[in-house]
């Protein structure tokens, strides 16, 4: 450094020093260990975003001593295959802005301060869709200095707010299951039960968080609550809930007094399991064949209808 301070002024004494050397190359030479040009970002470098918000990519720049070219800014989607020419979005030069990209994905791009000369050429991206998903690159030139940097961006939808519904009987023994599903939402999908009512999960219960199925086997009475499903992804959540009861199935009492006779059907041999009404005083009942007393013939099947005394 001595020598340089001493070349810059008498020229002639770096001739003498280092004859094999130019005034121009001791200066340099002096100042190799400075800095160039750097990029930086204070952000993360993959970033995952929901569709509908806004942004900002993150690129700032501070320009080396020997950096006095003209300052050129560009941002540009990285191409996925090398063969391939990378996608000019912005650029800044010569104090103007410039859009390069019309494609509706490119809409709402812009500088996000207001002089991207001072330091700041970080990009403002508005009302994010799934479209804006790509690896962006901030490149910085003030010849001679260049450097640049690269984020990934992973822009996902929202789940939309899930359906619960219910499958199988609500009585005392019977297994049931819990449904809950989102029509939108970017995967991975994770479905989450939880019990929020009358006390904790049932032992017995299982959970599948893909599918979003909750199983119950042999209801009882302490399986009885509301039930809350969440639904998540990276980006965000939504719930849904399912009241679920449990009651004793009811039957009718064969041995109630009643006066009978005997009735023949016209229902034919190997039907399942058919349906017969039970007239009472009181009211009119239906009630699956089991719980009659009954006789199967090759053609025939006899039923004894009974009028119970209320």
């Amino acid at each position: 450094i001595e020598n340089v301070s001493r070349c810059c002024l008498c020229p002639h004494l770096c001739q003498a020093l280092h004859p094999c050397k130019t005034q121009t190359d001791f200066i340099f030479s002096g100042l190799e260990g400075a800095k160039a040009m750097k990029v930086t970002s204070m952000g993360l470098q993959a970033i995952q975003k929901a569709a509908g918000d806004s942004m900002i990519l993150n690129c700032s720049y501070t320009p080396g001593p020997l950096d006095t070219g003209e300052l050129d800014i560009e941002w540009s989607v990285v191409s996925p295959d090398s063969m391939q020419k990378d996608q000019m979005l912005l650029s800044y030069g010569s104090s103007t802005q410039y859009q390069h990209d019309d494609r509706p994905s490119s809409g709402g791009l812009s500088f996000a301060a207001g002089d991207p000369s001072k330091g700041d050429a970080s990009l403002l991206i508005d009302q994010l869709s799934p479209a804006h998903s790509a690896t962006y690159q901030c490149k910085v030139k003030k010849l001679p200095g260049v450097d640049m940097q690269k984020t990934s961006l992973v822009v996902m939808v929202k789940p939309s707010v899930p359906e619960c519904w219910l499958q199988g009987e609500q009585l005392f023994g019977e297994d049931v299951s819990l449904h809950c599903q989102s029509a939108k939402g970017s995967t991975p999908l994770k479905y989450t039960w939880r019990r929020e009512s009358m006390g904790p999960m049932p032992a017995a219960a299982t959970q599948n968080s893909v599918t979003g199925e909750l199983r119950l086997s042999n209801l009882s009475q302490s399986f009885a609550g509301t039930y809350l499903c969440e639904v998540n992804n990276a980006v965000g959540a939504q719930r849904c809930r399912i009241n679920l009861k449990a009651s004793k199935r009811k039957r009718v009492n064969l041995h109630t007094a009643c006066s009978c006779m005997a009735h023949h059907d016209d229902t034919h041999w190997g039907e399942k399991d058919p349906t017969f009404g039970f007239h009472s005083v009181c009211s009119h009942v239906t009630t699956p064949t089991r719980y009659f007393t009954y006789h199967i013939s090759a053609r025939m099947l006899s039923i004894i209808f009974c009028h119970p005394l209320c």
